[in-house]
């Protein structure tokens, strides 16, 4: 039998929310700038919002914080479809905390057989 295990992280950070009359800028300020834009990015996980002629256009973003945005965006459709598919599933937090009361029972009796020596 196969386990696999979703380890998420989130966190909201004062200094990690977006302030977005800081990170918006121009498409030629992006141009003339990029590398040290690119640096900033990577340094501190900001995220900017580049206009043209004044309108906003794309989103400059780390790629770590992109991959995590993503995977949280899958996991809530999975949710979100379990509860269409499904309208007696349980909610968010009753499945995590189910599969949390079944993870730590599993890791008691992992460590309980190791200490006996069974395997």
């Amino acid at each position: 039998m196969t386990f696999i295990y979703l380890k998420t992280k989130f966190s909201l950070k004062k200094d990690r929310v977006m302030k977005l009359s800081e990170n918006i800028k121009s498409i030629s300020y992006l141009k003339a700038n990029a590398a040290e834009m690119i640096n900033k990015i990577n340094e501190n996980g900001e995220t900017y919002v580049i206009t043209q002629n004044g309108e906003a256009k794309v989103v400059v973003q780390d790629i770590k914080e992109y991959e995590r945005t993503q995977e949280t965006i899958a996991m809530l459709q999975l949710l979100s479809m379990t509860r269409e598919w499904n309208p007696k599933a349980k909610g968010i937090k009753e499945t995590f905390d189910g599969l949390r009361k079944k993870l730590r029972q599993r890791e008691k009796l992992s460590k309980g057989k190791g200490r006996r020596g069974e395997v």
